[in-house]
């Protein structure tokens, strides 16, 4: 898929599915599989088996995947789809207090804590991949909205949409104005006759914080 891309002047970013270990849907599973060998570093959410971010060692755990696929393919790029902490279930609770407790650092508000935890985690991709192949891309597909006006001055013209700041503990314009991505892609797939959600105004505010 590289060498054809290539041969066809197409550049190949790898889309990287960040924090699914098991789909819900799993009939079984690999015994090398990391939820198996370091359970410790899962969270059971929604059926599913998820990084806890707030390990150090987990997060260096998906930096190093990151880096070697980097390392061992000639991809122009590396992209990570929008699933962060999970998108909230109703009756589910995030059991990551243990974590917390632990690796804190200093914060008392476990949401701001969790958006930490991503920061710290794009920043250090950002850098090793910088450091490992400087000409590789880094890119995140975040969901559309990063917060609405209603919660956030700074936010878009959205009306009680879900929001990745808020709702999955992700600050996707955090990560563009700091420059730990070299592009990003929201999801903005709603029609301009969305009142929640309008394509335009998402579209509109996403260039005007592009920095």
């Amino acid at each position: 898929m590289i060498h054809e891309s290539h041969r066809r002047g197409l550049e190949f970013h790898a889309w990287l599915n960040l924090n699914r270990l098991v789909h819900r849907s799993a009939t079984s599973v690999s015994p090398q599989n990391v939820s198996m060998t370091r359970p410790e570093w899962i969270i059971q959410y929604d059926g599913y088996k998820l990084f806890d971010f707030g390990i150090p060692e987990a997060r260096q755990f998906i930096v190093d995947m990151t880096v070697n696929v980097a390392k061992n393919y000639d991809v122009d790029g590396i992209h990570f789809d929008d699933y962060f902490y999970p998108y909230a279930v109703p009756g589910e609770t995030i059991r990551d207090d243990a974590t917390f407790k632990k690796y804190g650092r200093g914060f008392t508000n476990k949401a701001d804590w969790r958006r930490n935890n991503v920061d710290l985690l794009i920043k250090q991709i950002h850098e090793a991949l910088h450091e490992v192949k400087p000409r590789v891309k880094f890119g995140i597909s975040p969901c559309s909205v990063w917060r609405n006006k209603g919660t956030d001055p700074s936010g878009s013209k959205s009306f009680g949409a879900l929001a990745s700041y808020d709702d999955l503990f992700a600050d996707s314009r955090k990560w563009v104005h700091e420059g730990w991505v070299d592009y990003i892609a929201p999801q903005i797939y709603f029609s301009a006759n969305f009142n929640r959600v309008p394509f335009r105004n998402m579209v509109d505010w996403w260039a005007a914080n592009s920095f």
